[in-house]
């Protein structure tokens, strides 16, 4: 009985020597917190643009590009060139858009294009529309009655991988209106879609885009030998 109860006490006094230890040993540890913010503000750059189909050459903009988080880089000009009078309706096509590398190592044929860029961060999505300022016409104000131009083969390409693919592209040619006033609706990035920088190319390539953009005069429009031109405006803006 007695040398239980001798192991007993050895045993609590064992007990209380270890814990004696590691209360005298134990190290000390203390805890503090800190503060962890980031902070976004809208980019007023403007976007270098590039060869839609070799993205890593840049290319000298035929007009200035736009600045701004949601900015047009490049657009192509529409040429139709000259072609012989006709009684008959005519259809010309216009001319494929001669582009230029920065670097002037060369020139290259492309479909035309519209090259855009939405580095707001959002994932709000946009509208690219185009309006015909006025009828085309001639120096003395004489103009192609009737003349309609239309865009088809609309074909978005991603130009560095961030975005998904806008859906809503037209499958019937978008005509515009000559009236000066009407925006004619392009694509739209839906919401979600069309972030980062993107080519619209009309023909996904050059062959294709030979017939991708053209205007067609009536049959009894008068025409006069010269020039005809008008302006276009392409907008791009907050999808709706």
């Amino acid at each position: 009985m007695i040398t239980n109860q001798l192991n007993k006490n050895r045993i609590i006094l064992l007990w209380l020597a270890i814990a004696f230890f590691l209360l005298v040993n134990s190290p000390t540890v203390v805890a503090n917190q800190t503060d962890a913010s980031a902070g976004f503000q809208l980019s007023d750059d403007s976007t270098e643009p590039v060869d839609p189909e070799k993205p890593e050459k840049p290319i000298k903009p035929v007009h200035p590009p736009t600045k701004g988080p949601l900015s047009l880089n490049y657009v192509s000009d529409i040429q139709f060139g000259t072609h012989k009078r006709s009684n008959s309706t005519q259809v010309f096509y216009a001319q494929l858009d001669k582009i230029e590398y920065l670097d002037a190592s060369e020139t290259q044929k492309r479909a035309n294009f519209v090259e855009l860029t939405d580095n707001r961060g959002s994932n709000a999505g946009w509208n690219l529309t185009v309006k015909q300022n006025g009828q085309l016409q001639n120096q003395a104000g004489e103009q192609l009655e009737g003349a309609i131009i239309s865009f088809k083969q609309i074909t978005p390409r991603s130009l560095d991988g961030v975005g998904k693919q806008p859906t809503a592209i037209p499958t019937e040619p978008v005509s515009l209106s000559p009236n000066g006033i009407t925006n004619s609706l392009i694509l739209t990035a839906q919401k979600g879609t069309g972030m980062g920088s993107w080519s619209i190319s009309f023909g996904k390539d050059e062959k294709e885009g030979i017939e991708s953009i053209l205007v067609t005069i009536p049959e009894k429009t008068p025409k006069k030998d010269g020039a005809y031109s008008t302006t276009l405006t392409w907008t791009l803006g907050d999808s709706l």
